[in-house]
């Protein structure tokens, strides 16, 4: 992995860690909204909002019914809806060339465009314009933008348009990430949901159903916390098509699919050329391959391409299918790390180019012995020469008789995307360190709280949140018990799963000869697949934190301990460089 591909990587992560600051409309506040009730041409700043149903029924002077020529517009459509009955009437519902535009609360219905963006000059002028909570059935194009730059689309649905939203800039436009941003929409059996043209885009926390494509752009998209499911080619297709594809400008793609669902799609999950991360996903059931990645097209430079964290499985093709690069002189850079690859129909991971070598250590391949290997003979690791010959999914072979293109050495035994899962137990005394295992105590009994009768509560959690058992927590606000001739008070013990911290609040009665009341709380992960305390497993339970704390009469203390997994993105991606 260069460095080129990290800091490529932090600079989507920066600009996705900031706020996408929404559209400042700079219209007359305190002024009632002007009432628009048929077509017409908007050409004072201000704000506006549809007053009735609007029908077009024939032609109509402007090139939208509705043309939003002044700067600082605000149209709320008060949910009503505009339609177009006719093949001569205007082209758009709505049109603008203007700065600094709000779009709201309507449907379009019929148009060839629903709502219509464009620059006057065709530099890629940045207008910012906003829609949002809109529907857009049944148009050529729900949301159309040429040769403009700013334009967010949020909490809006796309149903049965031949494109949901289309971009189109100039093919050398230098745009940002945050230029187009596609927040909380939902698409349904359109041709292509979001296509992009020469240019970048932002889409979040969508949905895509149906269509052929669900984003489909050839200089890259980020996408985060979506699903797409049951498009016919491709979930998300980058890097690889548009006209500009051919002409080279793909290799210089990048693409980002974060926490991404891609499940039961009729195609290939994700399509993708130029640099590639893919983290947190989700990529099953597809009928093609899983991830597919390198450029069908004439490239200036090789793909890059990082899977981590992912789950990548029972497609019907291959799980991770690398593509020949075109021009021989060009490799296609593969790497897949901590990651489930497991039950799909082909491969596991395909390299196609004899001659490149994917670095795909550290992941689960369906089976704790390792993955198989596409051919009867086993294929040795083409660095370690260790054999592919376990029962998970299978590798392939390389230029190289007998000897994988996949570096497969060091597969993981167990699903790594389990979700982590710990015991959290509040005893009187010190902490045990080691549970489950006779310790240098005289009893020659296994160690545990409740053995020893100093378990006061405890409670199991998996890393959501979710609580998978428990043993005397308290159900009201707080509990009292004797210890050592002394009341004690403590709250039930709680456990914040933002944060991966537990907390336990807890107070002495201020009573003579109450001194050195001592109480512990300790947090351990339980293991392999285990969700809730197993006392044949505790021996293989790890103390994660605890703290301890001794009071005397009149004190309190508040007690947190820390389970959460320090490993961050940034940390993540920086090991594999």
């Amino acid at each position: 992995m260069t460095s080129k591909f990290i800091a490529a990587t932090f600079a989507v992560l920066t600009v996705l860690s900031g706020a996408f600051a929404g559209v400042a409309v700079a219209g007359t506040a305190s002024a009632a909204p002007q009432d628009v009730s048929s077509c017409t041409v908007i050409d004072q700043s201000g704000e506006y909002q549809l007053s009735k149903d609007i029908v077009v029924t024939g032609p109509v002077s402007n090139f939208g019914c509705i043309e939003i020529a002044a700067d600082n517009v605000t149209l709320d459509g008060n949910g009503h809806t505009i339609t177009r009955t006719t093949t001569v009437g205007p082209n758009a519902a709505i049109y603008t060339t203007a700065e600094n535009v709000e779009i709201r609360d309507l449907t379009v219905r019929g148009f060839r465009s629903g709502v219509y963006v464009g620059s006057l000059d065709g530099g890629d002028e940045m207008l910012d314009v906003e829609i949002s909570d809109a529907t857009f059935e049944e148009n050529d194009w729900g949301v159309r933008t040429i040769e403009t730059l700013g334009v967010q689309v949020s909490d809006s649905t796309f149903e049965n348009n031949s494109y949901g939203i289309s971009v189109f800039t100039e093919p050398d436009a230098d745009n940002e990430y945050a230029d187009f941003v596609f927040d909380s929409n939902t698409f349904v059996d359109n041709s292509r949901d979001i296509e992009a043209d020469s240019t970048l885009v932002t889409v979040l926390d969508s949905e895509f159903t149906g269509s052929v494509f669900g984003v489909i752009s050839d200089k890259g998209v980020v996408s985060v916390n979506n699903t797409y499911t049951g498009t016919s080619v491709a979930g998300i297709n980058t890097g690889v098509s548009g006209p500009t594809a051919i002409d080279g400008y793909e290799s210089d793609a990048l693409t980002l699919s974060l926490n991404d669902t891609v499940v039961d799609n009729e195609g290939t999950g994700i399509v993708a050329a130029g640099t590639v991360a893919v983290v947190g996903a989700t990529v099953e059931n597809n009928g093609g391959n899983g991830i597919d990645v390198g450029s069908k097209y004439e490239a200036e430079n090789s793909s890059e391409a990082v899977v981590v964290q992912s789950a990548i499985r029972s497609n019907d093709g291959d799980g991770v299918f690398v593509r020949p690069e075109t021009d021989a002189d060009l490799a296609t850079s593969m790497t897949i790390q901590s990651s489930v690859i497991a039950d799909n129909g082909g491969l596991g991971v395909n390299v196609s180019d004899g001659n490149d070598i994917a670095n795909a250590t550290g992941n689960y391949w369906g089976s704790a012995d390792g993955p198989s290997s596409e051919t009867t003979v086993a294929l040795e690791d083409p660095y370690t020469g260790a054999l592919a010959n376990g029962s998970g999914d299978a590798v392939s072979e390389g230029a190289v008789e007998n000897v994988s293109n996949v570096h497969f050495d060091g597969s993981l035994e167990e699903n790594p995307l389990l979700p982590d899962a710990y015991q959290i137990d509040v005893a009187a005394g010190e902490v045990i360190e080691n549970l489950g295992v006779d310790g240098d105590d005289a009893d020659d009994e296994k160690d545990f709280y409740g053995t020893q009768d100093r378990l006061l509560q405890s409670k199991t959690v998996v890393d959501d949140g979710t609580v998978t058992g428990s043993y005397n927590v308290p159900t009201g606000e707080n509990v009292t018990k004797t210890l050592d001739g002394c009341a004690v008070t403590y709250t039930p013990v709680s456990y914040d799963a933002a944060t991966g911290e537990a907390t336990l609040s807890v107070s002495v009665a201020n009573d003579t000869g109450c001194e050195n009341v001592t109480l512990t709380l300790a947090g351990y992960e339980l293991p392999g697949d285990d969700t809730t305390f197993v006392r044949a497993n505790a021996d293989g339970q790890e103390l994660v934190d605890y703290q301890t704390v001794t009071l005397s009469a009149g004190e309190s203390a508040t007690v947190t301990i820390d389970l959460s997994d320090e490993d961050t993105m940034e940390t993540l991606l920086a090991s594999l460089n």
